[in-house]
């Protein structure tokens, strides 16, 4: 096969978990004040470049 384990297209990042709506079916907790600082973020996306190898960056969570 021509990738590995490590290989990833596209790596998961949620910088927030605050959401202005209620939506019955999802499964993440609206917490407020819950963005994450900017170092925090930065240091997900150095662990993403060290382990995975990725093309892109999915950013999700929070206010849609």
């Amino acid at each position: 096969m021509p990738w590995s384990l490590t290989d990833n297209p596209i790596a998961w990042l949620e910088p927030t978990a605050t959401c202005n709506i209620y939506c019955e079916g999802c499964y993440r907790a609206n917490v407020k004040n819950g963005h994450k600082p900017l170092d925090e973020v930065r240091r997900e996306l150095e662990t993403f470049s060290r382990f995975r190898n990725f093309d892109g960056v999915s950013i999700a969570g929070g206010i849609p």
